[in-house]
């Protein structure tokens, strides 16, 4: 693979895990300090990362186009 793939590849990964990171530790202080319900600010956790997750990783092309070579390689 050239550098560029790898570096793609690389940084979709890196920020997959950044969310799931964040997410962790929104999670860890709302169950601490107890979840504000009347917040300005709310999110649903779940469509957040879906959302992540399909932007990321199913939107790219070159990502896709890994895992499916490689996923057809390892059913052989």
């Amino acid at each position: 693979m050239r550098k560029t793939k790898w570096l793609n590849l690389q940084g979709s990964v890196l920020a997959a895990s950044t969310l799931a990171v964040v997410a962790a530790s929104v999670l860890h202080v709302e169950k601490k300090y107890g979840g504000k319900k009347s917040s300005l600010i709310s999110f649903d956790k779940e469509y957040l990362t879906n959302y992540a997750f399909e932007r990321l990783i199913l939107d790219n092309d070159k990502v896709t186009n890994f895992i499916n070579t490689h996923l057809k390689q390892a059913e052989k």
